[in-house]
């Protein structure tokens, strides 16, 4: 980035790109803290009544439930909301309203699809992901999800590529709010048997919810005649086709990951896994989400002026590492207390796993906004091998963290794994956009990533006293420092204000 660049980007029209990642964020943040508190609920409902083996099966059903759905969508989540995006772009309204069309009704037919072929195959995955046959009832049961999934994909893209921020908030809200309500009577009078009933019942919510928001969005009625409608599928399943190969490795290499836990470390051992990566997004997965709901429609309209797409990319990677940094070092310093509060005692092994994640997250902050250039700009090819090299690193990393290490050795590989990808990422986007970090983005790393390597030696090596007062200075300072760079760039009275009107905006 050039120095005239660098001067500019506090100025006027960067401060309102600054403003509007952080809207975003502000509002996927908002409806994320009550997504996180009734998660926190149901995540310790598991971990009371079905135990570390009920969480872990969960986990692996979950799994399973998104790695089919990722190959029965065949990528129309990601290719609809950037083709919706264009669409939007160019101002045809017949366009957006044919584009959803298309959307909808790939959704429907692959729905289908994907739920007659996972029950057709229930068995041979459950074989695959338990080494038995034990489960193969509640894995069929799951082949319901599949349908339920594919039309909430098909609804969300259509909020994301309109980019109906609110209403994808409200979304995850009442998505939560219902399952966890749900998810009461269900573990309650079923216990372990009624897990993989609670998969489905919660895909189900998520599309009832997801189309109860969608429905009032007016788009002109257009008539598609069989030879557009399939024109328009085709492009959707071009592009999709390749981002859901690489989609499906990082699920399937997820699974696998859980699956080697399983066998090796025991059905225990997955469930402090899973309880230990839920745990470590718990902060920063509202960053995350504000990335796929805001930022990619955005980048995507400005995908070929090469500044201003590294303009953003840095500016959202910038907002991004600051909001989440504080809340990480917290985490990290006072794991055993987050453990207990959100799972239990007996979840207290997981403690040198979840710092080694927590470390990976920093680095998956920071990485992620250039795996989106790769998407904004359509190079589907070069992300699926930049996925496919990264998701045969973390397999082997793992393989060797169980032997040497156990299951802290899975939190090593975690984050061996992004500090890999975030050199392949930079090295890739510098040669696509001529994509380099700004100074300031340099100057945040040079400050930020030292005092998280502090905070995680002093939560594992030192003794309590010594983790309570050095940890309490290295959090204290994590705030102080994130507040005097915001301080420059918001208004902070303002962004509270909007944080308490968040259930109000329209």
């Amino acid at each position: 980035m050039s120095m005239t660049a660098e001067k500019t980007t506090h100025g006027g029209e960067d401060r309102t790109s600054y403003k509007q990642i952080l809207k975003s964020t502000a509002i996927i943040g908002g409806s994320s803290v009550i997504v996180i508190i009734l998660g926190a609920i149901r995540n310790k409902l598991l971990a009371v009544m079905v135990d570390k083996a009920g969480t872990g099966l969960f986990g692996i059903y979950d799994n399973i439930v998104s790695m089919g759905y990722a190959v029965a969508s065949l990528g129309i989540g990601m290719s609809g909301v950037r083709q919706i995006s264009e669409a939007v772009g160019s101002g045809d309204q017949i366009k957006v309203a044919g584009t959803i069309a298309a959307v909808r009704k790939a959704a429907l037919y692959l729905g289908i699809m994907g739920t007659v072929l996972f029950y057709l195959f229930h068995r041979q995955i459950c074989y695959f992901s338990f080494g038995n046959y034990d489960n193969a009832r509640p894995v069929a049961i799951l082949s319901l999800a599949m349908i339920f999934s594919l039309i909430c994909i098909g609804q969300k893209a259509l909020l994301n590529g309109l980019r109906r921020i609110v209403d994808l908030a409200k979304m995850n809200v009442y998505g939560s709010v219902a399952g966890t309500v749900v998810s009461i009577p269900i573990i309650y009078f079923y216990g372990m048997s009624g897990v993989a009933l609670l998969v489905v019942a919660m895909a189900l919510i998520n599309m009832v919810t997801a189309w109860w928001l969608a429905r009032g969005i007016e788009m002109p009625v257009v008539q598609l005649s069989r030879k557009d409608m399939n024109l328009e599928i085709q492009s959707l399943l071009k592009l999709g086709v390749v981002l859901i190969s690489a989609t499906l490795m990082s699920t399937g290499a997820m699974l696998l990951v859980r699956v080697l836990v399983t066998r090796q470390l025991g059905i225990d051992a997955a469930g402090l896994f899973h309880a230990s990566s839920t745990l470590s997004l718990l902060y920063v997965g509202f960053v995350l989400q504000a990335m796929g709901t805001d930022f990619y429609p955005r980048l995507t309209g400005i995908a070929r002026d090469h500044p201003a797409c590294n303009r953003m990319v840095n500016e959202q990677m910038e907002i991004s590492v600051l909001i989440a940094i504080p809340g990480i070092v917290a985490t990290m310093i006072l794991s055993p207390i987050v453990i207990e509060l959100f799972y239990s005692k007996t979840f207290l092994p997981m403690m040198d796993l979840l710092r080694w994640q927590l470390l990976g997250v920093v680095l998956r902050i920071a990485s992620w906004p250039l795996g989106y250039i790769l998407l904004a700009k359509g190079a589907a090819k070069t992300f699926f091998i930049s996925e496919a090299i990264t998701n045969i690193a973390y397999i082997l990393l793992i393989g060797l963290g169980i032997k040497y290490y156990g299951l802290a050795g899975t939190g090593m590989a975690f984050f061996a794994m992004y500090l890999f990808y975030i050199v392949l990422i930079y090295f890739i986007t510098a040669r696509l956009t001529g994509f380099r970090w700004s100074r300031k983005n340099l100057k945040l790393a040079l400050v930020l990533f030292p005092l998280v390597v502090m905070a995680f030696l002093v939560s594992t090596f030192c003794g309590s006293i010594v983790n309570v007062v050095a940890g309490s200075v290295l959090i204290l300072l994590s705030f102080i420092f994130v507040y005097r760079e915001t301080r420059h760039l918001f208004d902070l009275r303002a962004l509270a204000a909007r944080y308490l009107k968040i259930g109000r905006v329209k």
